[in-house]
């Protein structure tokens, strides 16, 4: 199974200031639903960190984000 990135979601009510505070060590947006927002190195765009005030697809905040090649193999394996 081939793992194309891994993102950590933290749980946050302070989107604009987690924005702020990461933009001063090179961070820019690169989604904002409102409820996740995701902020990516523009020099290594898989270096990636999410915030999340709620999540919309389960009843929990996930602890991390992770892309894989495949997910219906992934899904079957796990």
């Amino acid at each position: 199974m081939t793992i194309r990135r891994v993102v950590p979601n933290l749980a946050s009510q302070a989107q604009e200031e987690s924005r702020d505070f990461y933009g001063l060590l090179g961070f820019e947006e690169v989604m904002n639903q409102g409820w996740i927002m995701t902020l990516a190195s523009p020099s290594q765009p898989a270096a990636q960190v999410s915030f999340m005030t709620e999540d919309r697809t389960g009843p929990v905040i996930p602890d991390l984000s992770v892309e894989v090649e495949d997910v219906d193999a992934a899904y079957a394996a796990v």
